[in-house]
């Protein structure tokens, strides 16, 4: 099972990842997604595409492996650039 935290402003239509899918508001003004997914590359590369748009809240290992990509992307980020000039 997958949890995600989205902004108020996704609808499920937005943020439709199978055809069976819970959604509930949370106090915080976000919504709570929540679907039975596979655990696929497929599926980290959507997670990433949604930027700050979105929390992953579980299952532990998918939140590591996205928050691994997000760290990686920041270290090819901060290291000075090889551009030849």
């Amino acid at each position: 099972m997958t949890n995600l935290a989205l902004p108020s402003h996704h609808t499920q239509c937005e943020a439709s990842l199978v055809a069976v899918q819970k959604t509930e508001a949370e106090a915080d003004g976000r919504v709570r997604l929540t679907a039975t997914v596979n655990d696929t590359r497929q599926l980290q590369w959507w997670l990433l595409g949604q930027g700050d748009g979105v929390e992953v809240l579980g299952p532990d290992a998918l939140r590591s492996d996205v928050l691994n990509s997000i760290k990686l992307a920041f270290k090819n980020h901060i290291i000075p650039s090889r551009k030849s000039g």
